[in-house]
């Protein structure tokens, strides 16, 4: 492990970075998708951004060739755009 990160929520279900090195993250039971954004302050680390929520039971996090995030919703059966 190179770094480790403190996030908001416990259970982390998948995770991808962006094209900028911003960091994705799944979370299951917090229904939502938190982001990772590099800080200018310490290279080669990230803050906690936030996070985009309106999903249900977050079980994946992906990022396409134009940059966009999508994730999977398993309580919904659906996959959505995050951002």
């Amino acid at each position: 492990v190179l770094n480790s990160y403190p996030q908001p929520f416990g259970y982390a279900q998948g995770v991808a970075v962006d094209g900028n090195s911003h960091v994705w993250v799944a979370e299951i039971f917090g229904d939502e998708v938190g982001h990772w954004a590099p800080d200018p302050a310490n290279p080669g680390t990230h803050l906690y951004v936030g996070s985009v929520g309106g999903f249900a039971g977050t079980t994946g996090v992906a990022v396409d060739a134009n940059g966009k995030i999508w994730a999977a919703s398993r309580l919904h059966s659906h996959l959505g755009k995050a951002c």
